[in-house]
Formats: C-alpha cells, structure tokens, sequence
C-alpha cells in the first residue's frame, strides 16, 4: 500500500473518514504499507503529523474491526504500541486505548527495544509511570546491546549535551524506575568521556571524574 486516503486518514486523526473508509466492504482494516505499517501503526505514530485527541479514538475505531491484530509488525519490527510511545503528550492516551485490546506492552523491536527503554530513550516520564503501573511490565529487559531502561536513562542523563531541564527528566525517571518492588539495577559500567558510572545492582550511581 502506497500513500492513500485510506493510509492518510488515521495519520491525521480523521475519525469520520475513517469510518467511511472502512464501512466500504472491499477495505481490509490491516492493510500495510510499503513499511509494512498497519493502519493501526499509522494512526499510532503519525509520521511527520501533529498528534491529537482524535487519534485514540481512530484507534479504537480500528481495533473494532475484525481481524485487526494489534500486535502486528512493521519492517522494523515494531508494533502499533510501539509506535505510540513516541507520539509526544498523546502517548499515554494512545497507549490506554491499546492496552485495552491486550496489546503487547513489552513487545521488542529489531533493536531489542521495549516501549519501556525506549521512553526511557525519549525523556518522557510520563510514559514511563503509565508502562509502570502495569503488572504486566517487566523492566528488567534488556536491548541487543545489554541495555535495560534505567541503563539508558543513566546514558541519558549523562549526555554532556543535554541541557539542565532536560537532565531533569532523565533524573526523574530513574527514580521511577529505583520506585519499583524489585529495583532496576545494573552490575555494567560505562565511559563516557572523563566519567565512568557505576551501576551494583542498587539504584545509586557513583561517579568518580
């Protein structure tokens, strides 16, 4: 499937279109694209397109088709839950509403990376506190690189680059992730220029210089 209205609709939060698009009897609720994106991925993470409140509901409209797996790949191996953890402040709503249908909340993509580590990645607390409050959550899985989420959010915290506000939101969600009945910990160690961290299976970090 290459860019349609069908395709464009759930990127742009056009419930109504929707709607009319899928009551046609000759349209198949899990077409993929040329990325192999459903259209349940598509309305997820909208590339390229502001993210609404609209954009849960057209998710909700496609789960209530027949067939719809909401689990479905992408050529990067990830899924509409996936996806949704980018979509800025919409995420949590987005992944409430995928949530609802079962969806996989520790599915990994190509890289290894759950929605876990990769809100992790992205600075949003947020999202980090929805995904913990789920008994399903297991934060302690790592990516193709031995990296668990409070891993990367030390790696971002660190990052020389980022201005004080934003390290803010790392230190945050480390301590949403030390916050959990069994603690997320690290026995690695990692350089980055002059410091080295040290992670000993407890939430503090030493830093020598």
């Amino acid at each position: 499937m290459g860019r349609t209205p069908l395709s464009m609709a759930p990127e742009h939060g056009h419930e109504a279109f929707v709607k009319v698009l899928l009551d046609l009897s000759s349209i198949e609720p899990d077409l993929k694209d040329r990325g192999d994106r459903t259209l349940l991925s598509l309305a997820a993470r909208p590339w390229g397109y502001p993210v609404y409140d609209s954009h849960a509901s057209v998710i909700s409209r496609l789960m209530a088709q027949d067939g719809v797996d909401v689990n479905a790949r992408d050529k990067t191996g990830k899924t509409p839950f996936s996806h949704a953890v980018t979509a800025g402040c919409q995420a949590v709503a987005l992944l409430k509403t995928l949530q609802s249908k079962e969806a996989d909340i520790n599915t990994r993509d190509d890289d290894g990376q759950t929605p876990l580590s990769r809100a992790a990645q992205r600075g949003n607390a947020d999202v980090i506190e929805f995904l913990l409050a789920s008994a399903d959550i297991d934060p302690h899985t790592t990516n193709n690189n031995g990296l668990t989420a409070m891993d990367i959010a030390v790696k971002e915290r660190d990052n020389s680059s980022w201005l004080g506000w934003y390290k803010e939101r790392f230190e945050e969600i480390i301590g949403l992730l030390s916050s959990v009945k069994t603690p997320v910990s690290s026995n690695k160690q990692y350089a980055w220029g002059k410091k080295v961290i040290s992670l000993d299976h407890s939430v503090q970090m030493n830093v020598q210089v």
